[in-house]
């Protein structure tokens, strides 16, 4: 799947990465269904969400650098991706949050609302159990814990790279994440991949949040005015 292995199905990592690959029409359906009663910014930021995340494992930790991408592939061949990109939609819904709240735009602020970010994680993970059969909840409480910790400590990227790493090798979302060990320290093939995060990181969560600023002045007759 996605050159990192072939023996691992990955539904929730393919049906992101198509969310990527189709967010406008995958936005434009949710906008003209008139039979949903769930707020469409929530249902719109919760795609939004997912497709990042698909972008983080199917593009971002993907690169062609002779052989570290080898080593790479390797290194992630017998890990079920599903735990990367779940966690990844966690983290990126937790942004979103903290994008929103410090908004400088008063109008969009008010526009997105007080409840959308929140609805939009939970949104999230009712995708990810329904692509996967495994309830994220309590993992994603346990992150969320984490990342609370790590935005007074100003190391978000560091926390997130941390549980990326701590990913690598699970073969399941029930699967603990796998310790900070001596030999997964040591590991060559982590710089990288924590580079490509960081990468990810500093410039695509705030892209996706500033897609979704657009679609609400765009789309301005299919959202409420304030929140």
């Amino acid at each position: 799947m996605f050159g990192f292995g072939k023996a691992i199905a990955c539904p929730l990592t393919r049906y992101c990465t198509g969310l990527d690959e189709n967010l406008l029409s995958a936005a434009n359906s949710v906008m003209s269904d008139r039979s949903s009663e769930v707020d469409k910014r929530a249902s719109i930021l919760a795609l939004l969400i997912m497709a990042a995340s698909g972008h983080l494992v199917s593009r971002s930790l993907r690169w062609d650098d002779g052989d570290l991408w080898e080593g790479s592939r390797r290194y992630l061949r017998e890990t079920n991706l599903d735990v990367i990109t779940a966690e990844a939609s966690v983290w990126i819904a937790f942004l979103m949050a903290q994008f929103r709240k410090n908004e400088k735009d008063k109008r969009i602020f008010e526009r997105i609302g007080h409840l959308t970010t929140s609805t939009a994680a939970l949104i999230t993970l009712k995708m990810i159990a329904s692509r996967t059969g495994f309830d994220f909840t309590y993992r994603a409480q346990e992150s969320r814990k984490l990342y609370l910790q790590a935005l007074k400590d100003h190391t978000l990227f560091e926390a997130f790279a941390t549980v990326v790493l701590r990913s690598i090798g699970c073969k399941s979302l029930a699967e603990p994440l796998k310790p900070n060990g001596p030999q997964n320290i040591l590991a060559p093939e982590r710089t990288p991949i924590s580079m490509q995060v960081g990468v990810f990181f500093s410039t695509m969560p705030q892209g996706y949040y500033d897609t979704f600023k657009s679609m609400l002045r765009e789309a301005s007759d299919h959202f409420p005015q304030d929140g």
